[in-house]
């Protein structure tokens, strides 16, 4: 399952050249802002990630609770020992381009597909979220240092 987010921005400031840019610097952005804010949230204890919280997370058994508690002593989602959580947060590559952005996490381990769920379920909030700072990046590129020398904003022929 590999979640996807659609955003279509109406504008004409950018040259065509300008607009490639600075969608290639907001996806860019939309995705570092997922890898460092979203994905960080699917492994802390908080209402959030408890069984029938906004995310979406199953209910553990109380004997797989109990047992994590006394082997780890805490009782984090998606937590044991800290590797996927590491793969997820720490090995991730963010690529972008002017048509999407992605982030590849290759782990050391395989996935169950109930975990993979709970971590790349994206919903309503978290899209509106990935929208704003995607848009924000974009209307505000031409300031960016990074691009300023690169966006050329749409200039009116006299």
């Amino acid at each position: 399952m590999v979640a996807q987010i659609f955003v279509k921005i109406d504008a004409n400031i950018y040259t065509k050249r300008g607009h490639n840019i600075a969608m290639n610097a907001a996806n860019r952005a939309g995705m570092e802002f997922v890898r460092d804010k979203i994905f960080p949230e699917r492994f802390e204890n908080s209402p959030r990630t408890r069984p029938g919280g906004d995310l979406g997370f199953f209910a553990r058994s109380k004997q797989t609770q109990l047992r994590k508690a006394k082997l780890y002593g805490h009782q984090r989602p998606n937590v044991q020992t800290g590797a996927l959580r590491t793969a997820v947060l720490a090995n991730s590559v963010v690529r972008a381009t002017a048509a999407r952005g992605t982030i590849t996490a290759n782990g050391t381990f395989p996935m169950p597909d109930r975990q993979r769920q709970e971590i790349q379920n994206m919903p309503a909030f978290d899209r509106e979220r990935i929208v704003a700072v995607i848009a924000e990046k974009y209307q505000h590129a031409h300031t960016d240092p990074a691009l300023k020398d690169r966006v050329t904003l749409r200039t009116r022929r006299r």
